[in-house]
């Protein structure tokens, strides 16, 4: 399985392009979402991210020795 367009050996020029020319429209309308304290204090106030840690945390320590 090739990750990008341009390492398929079995396309031709054209349909890289075309697949590229795709990906990259899907990209557009893509924006950077920046990080700021007020999100990460939002995220860690998150009750659901507290449990899912608690869940992995209890699994992990009962793989342990």
């Amino acid at each position: 399985m090739v990750d990008v367009p341009n390492k398929a050996t079995f396309l031709t020029e054209e349909e890289r392009n075309f697949i590229n020319t795709r990906i990259e429209r899907d990209r557009a309308d893509a924006e950077d979402d920046p990080v700021t304290l007020a999100k990460i204090g939002t995220y860690l106030c998150d009750w659901k991210l507290w449990l899912c840690g608690i869940f992995f945390m209890s699994n992990n320590i009962a793989t342990c020795e």
